[in-house]
């Protein structure tokens, strides 16, 4: 995940980011599953680029979207005029001290454990 350049997350404060995912057609959304790295910056500021030194993987968001059929998913048409379907999830952060509490919601409800596993680095 990106942040605006320079943006910081406030104690006590939430950072929600939506994201989605596009499927041309029915056989590109049979994986049902997909993976997010969260990368974090210790520096201030933080890098304007990515560098190996600065950027440290903070956590994986493994998706699992069995209970998703290519049908749920929104339909949308690109500029090109092409049909496609949006898969939506939004990623909220709450740093809390030492802590960091993530929050994931798939097309719009909150979900748990049996859809997103998380795996801190």
């Amino acid at each position: 995940m990106v942040y605006p350049e320079g943006e910081e997350v406030e104690r006590d404060s939430p950072l929600r980011n939506d994201f989605y995912a596009a499927y041309n057609e029915k056989e590109d959304f049979s994986q049902h599953s997909f993976t997010v790295e969260l990368h974090q910056s210790e520096h201030e500021p933080p890098p304007k680029r990515y560098t190996t030194e600065n950027v440290k993987l903070h956590s994986t968001l493994d998706f699992n979207l069995k209970h998703l059929g290519y049908d749920d998913l929104e339909d949308h048409k690109g500029k090109d005029g092409r049909k496609y379907k949006q898969f939506n999830y939004t990623i909220q952060i709450v740093p809390s001290g030492a802590s960091t509490e993530l929050s994931i919601y798939v097309q719009g409800q909150k979900v748990g454990s049996q859809t997103v596993s998380i795996k801190l680095d």
